[in-house]
This record gives C-alpha cells, sequence and structure tokens, in this order.
C-alpha cells in the first residue's frame, strides 16, 4: 500500500469512527444508513478503481453520495428539512418516517446498482484503461498548425460577443458575473441572443484535444480560454453547466497525464470543491445583490446547499414517495420528456418534467423559488414504484458497458465524447433526472457540427497539397 493509499485508508477511517461514535450517541437510523452508503462507496472505489476518478461508477457515487450527506445534516437540523418540505407542510414526525425510509431505498438501489456495475466488468479492478494515445491523425496535426488561422480568431469574435452581451445587458462585464442569477431578467430586457456562446465552448474543448494530442498538455492560451469559458457560463447562471464544462476538460486531461492519475486525490479533492464553490458562488450573488456586501454565514451556506436542494437530496425524494403513493405512477413516461423538452418548442409545447409536475404540486404560486429536482432514485421512486429497484443492476450494467468501450478506446473522439457524457450527464443525473441528457447533446452535438466544419476545411486544403 503506496503512501496515496494509506491517505485515503486514513480520512475514510476517520470520518466512519467519527459517524460510529454519532451513531452510539444518537441511535440514529440515518446516521447507520448514511454511514453504510458512505462505507461502500468509499471501499468500492479504492478496492476496485484503486481510487481512480475517470468512470461512471465514480462520477456517478460522487453526487449520490447527497443522499448520505442528506441523512447526517437532517438528523441534526432540529426540524428543519428543507424549503421545498416547508411548501410542503408534512408534519415532522411524518417526513422523518419517510426520510427513513427513503434512505433505505437509496442505501439498497445502491446495493444493487453496484453489483450490476461490477458484475458485468472486465476484471474486478476496474478496466484496462488505454491513456497514451497513438500516432497522430494529420487532421489534428492540420488543427493545431492553423489554430492560430481557424480556431483563434473565432473565439476572439465569441469573447468580444459575450463582452457586448454584458455591458448591453448588464452595464459592465463585472455586473454580468457578481449579479449572475438575475440573468435571465437581464437577458429577457436586452432581448438579445446567447446561442454564439456555444461556438465557443466548442472551440476550447477542440484545443483541449489537439493540444493534448500533440503536445501533452494544454496551452496557456487555452487554459486562459477555459478560464473566460467559466466566466461566460457563470455570467448565464449556468452553475451546474460551469462545473460540467470544466470537469470535461479536467477529466480528458487526466486521460493523457500520468501525473494527474497518481494524484487522484487532488482530482477528487477539485471536484468536490468545484461543486461547493459553485452553490456557494450562486448563494454570494444573491446575498450581494440584496444586501449589498459579501459577508455569508457558514450555516446559512449549509442550509442553501442541502436544504435548498442543490445536491441529491433527501427532500425531493420523500416529498416523491408521498405524492405517487396513491398508485398515480408515471410507468416511464419521464425518460421521454427531454423529446419534448428539446424538441417540443418548435411545436409550440411547454418544457416538462417530473420536477415541474412537483413544482406545480406543492409550491406556491408567486413564489421565487425554483423547481424541485427529484433526482434519479425519485425519478425510479415515481415511475416504478419499489419495483424500479429491480432496475437498479440494469442501470449499473450500462454504465459498466459504456466504460468499457470508453476506456479501452484509444480514440481522442471516443474520450472527448465520454468525458462529456461523465460531466454533463452521468455527474448530474443522481441529483436531477434524465432530462440532463439535453445537457450532454448542446455538448456533444455543436462540438461534432464544428469538427465537420473543420473536415470540410482539411479535404479542401489538402486536395491540392496532395495534388
Amino acid at each position: 500500500m503506496n503512501r496515496m493509499h494509506l491517505l485515503y485508508w486514513v480520512l475514510y477511517l476517520a470520518v466512519f469512527l467519527a459517524l460510529i461514535c454519532v451513531l452510539i450517541s444518537t441511535g440514529s437510523i440515518t446516521i447507520l444508513y448514511s454511514m453504510l452508503i458512505i462505507k461502500l462507496f468509499f471501499v468500492t472505489w479504492v478496492f476496485f478503481f484503486k481510487a481512480d476518478v475517470l468512470n461512471s461508477y465514480f462520477m456517478f457515487s460522487l453526487m449520490f453520495m447527497g443522499y448520505a450527506i442528506g441523512g447526517v445534516y437532517y438528523n441534526f437540523s432540529n426540524g428543519y428539512y428543507g424549503k421545498f418540505l416547508e411548501f410542503y407542510h408534512l408534519p415532522n414526525y411524518e417526513v422523518e418516517i419517510i426520510i427513513e425510509m427513503s434512505l433505505l431505498y437509496c442505501l439498497a438501489f445502491y446495493i444493487l446498482f453496484t453489483l450490476g456495475y461490477f458484475r458485468f466488468a472486465i476484471n474486478r479492478t476496474g478496466f484496462s484503461i488505454k491513456y497514451s494515445n497513438q500516432t497522430v491523425s494529420n487532421f489534428l496535426i492540420f488543427l493545431y498548425n492553423f489554430k492560430s488561422i481557424l480556431l483563434y480568431p473565432i473565439a476572439v469574435v465569441v469573447i468580444a460577443y459575450w463582452c457586448y452581451v454584458c455591458i448591453v445587458s448588464a452595464g459592465s462585464i463585472f455586473n454580468a458575473i457578481v449579479f449572475f442569477q438575475l440573468f435571465p431578467h437581464f437577458i429577457e430586457e436586452s432581448g438579445l441572443s446567447i446561442a454564439p456562446y456555444i461556438i465557443f465552448y466548442s472551440i476550447v474543448y477542440l484545443l483541449f484535444v489537439i493540444d493534448i494530442e500533440n503536445r501533452g498538455s494544454p496551452t496557456k492560451l487555452t487554459l486562459s480560454f477555459a478560464v473566460v469559458g467559466l466566466l461566460m457560463i457563470l455570467s448565464t447562471a449556468r452553475i451546474s453547466q460551469g462545473a460540467s464544462f470544466l470537469l470535461t476538460l479536467l477529466l480528458f486531461y487526466y486521460f493523457y497525464s500520468t501525473k494527474a492519475r497518481k494524484n487522484a486525490v487532488y482530482m477528487f479533492l477539485c471536484i468536490v470543491f468545484l461543486g461547493i464553490s459553485v452553490h456557494f458562488l450562486r448563494e454570494l450573488s444573491n446575498h450581494y445583490y440584496l444586501m449589498g456586501d459579501l459577508s455569508l454565514e457558514i450555516d446559512g451556506v449549509l442550509k442553501t446547499v442541502i436544504g435548498g436542494g442543490n445536491i441529491a437530496d433527501l427532500q425531493q425524494l420523500v416529498i416523491v414517495k408521498d405524492i405517487f403513493r396513491d398508485g398515480s405512477y408515471e410507468y416511464g413516461a419521464t425518460y421521454f420528456h427531454w423529446l419534448n423538452n428539446l424538441f417540443g418548442k418548435y411545436f409550440g409545447l411547454e418544457p416538462t418534467s417530473l420536477g415541474i409536475k412537483i413544482y406545480d404540486a406543492i409550491v406556491p404560486k408567486g413564489s421565487s423559488s425554483g423547481a424541485p429536482t427529484p433526482g434519479a432514485l425519485g425519478e425510479l421512486y415515481a415511475n416504478f414504484y419499489y419495483y424500479g429497484l429491480l432496475l437498479a443492476p440494469a442501470i449499473g450494467f450500462v454504465f459498466s458497458y459504456i466504460d468499457r468501450i470508453s476506456l479501452t478506446s484509444s480514440s481522442p473522439w471516443v474520450k472527448i465524447s465520454y468525458t462529456m457524457f461523465l460531466s454533463f450527464f452521468i455527474f448530474l443525473y443522481p441529483k436531477v433526472d434524465s432530462t440532463m441528457i439535453i445537457n450532454f447533446i448542446w455538448a456533444f452535438v455543436p462540438f461534432y457540427i464544428m469538427i465537420g466544419a473543420f473536415s470540410v476545411v482539411y479535404l479542401v486544403v489538402k486536395k491540392p497539397m496532395v495534388d
């Protein structure tokens, strides 16, 4: 056992012993279930994956741990079980019973999901991952050599357009970033479109691919574009997409970097810090706009991140279990909502999701609250009741199969597509629901449209050279 794995086990034992002490002192069943979920995740991740972060099991589990964190938090919350349950007005004793049942449901799902994933894995220690790239294609060499002519100008034009949008809609770039939660109001009043932003994100992805394939690491200019891309996303109030954007770049680099793979703990901490930071930034933005200062109490942050439903959260699962206890299940219909949300607007249809349905049922009219996110488990229960647990091994198998195909491929296009899938869908799926596949589509499709366009340019330029 090397020092890094020893550190993992020391941290794990410290957390585990602390939870045991809490369990003994409180006798809480929610602490017990939470402890078992965390233990299963940690032991499986370290023992089977050697603390590797580049797999769907880890990315799914990372957000799934929100259920366990919520179990611990609500055990000491003095009767506060989140803002959505405040709208729902269930008696506390009923909430506590349903929370216990919900955590048991989470534990059962996670056990079955884990068994399904590893039953079909290539071997006990994970996958034989092909990190090293093969011979760089002529197309990638072409893009790398001519990026200052083909890619940089497009990036600069979109950055200039972003600055223009910020100034027209919010008064300045500073206001657009600091008051990013007001973006929907800003952009509606200005009447401007942010569609060109998508082009910039695709340019950054492409720069990462060609830089890493040709030189082994991104250039400083590419990293600068990545930072601008993050600010651009944050200025549109799409916090989860900002996290997914950075995760895609980090995970793609992780494919190639020996140093990154050896320091998985730092990668893990970066992901956790990133997830916490983006939610903290949202709270800070609201607070600064309302109060005019940047002071913020830690307990307020925890109340927002957990009680506000910003992680895979038990309160939404409690609401789903109570709303659908009369047998009015969806029977798989919600897994097609993404089609309506992606194409429905062209046919005059309104967006729909399980979260919107719950919002209409429990949130008072005139409230400024957003829609709750039922999460992967809430959606599963709303569709198939407890029988949904029978699908847990199948979900694990599908994730395992996707990992097998992606991690054993040497194609840079498979690698970047896979990291997009992990970041834009798998990572957010436990917290939201299956409609998160739209985020992946909006990252994936524009990127490959751009690849197609540059491929045409390459063929046009190549033909005279061949002749």
